[in-house]
């Protein structure tokens, strides 16, 4: 694959809407884990979710964002399914060569969801 960092294409480029509160009504199920992912929206260290696929993945760290000092900065998901280990690299850290900096950096002090 010949990939380019000007390939990138977000799934989606909309805010973060999820929110704890309405999470909490669609998965009831899910009550333990909610109340662990809100502990993790109030630190400021960054936190990685780990998880299946799912709407469900996505919401929580929607909900994380918003629940957190994170909120009103940059939210972005990103798919890294099927692609090298090296263009996976030059999504995440840039390519110095082209001037471009990466996923990581384009959401510093915000939100990145990594998806595959």
């Amino acid at each position: 694959m010949n990939f380019k960092p000007s390939d990138i294409v977000l799934l989606h480029g909309d805010p973060a809407v999820a929110t704890f509160e309405m999470l909490e009504h669609l998965f009831v199920d899910l009550k333990p884990e909610l109340e662990k992912a809100k502990l993790y929206a109030r630190s400021s260290s960054p936190v990685l979710i780990e998880a299946s696929a799912g709407p469900e993945l996505e919401m929580i760290g929607q909900a994380i964002h918003n629940g957190s000092d994170r909120k009103g900065k940059s939210y972005a998901v990103i798919s890294l399914s099927g692609l090298t280990n090296e263009d996976q690299n030059r999504i995440l850290f840039g390519d110095p060569r082209m001037g471009r900096e990466g996923a990581i950096m384009d959401c510093n002090h915000g939100t990145l969801m990594i998806q595959g």
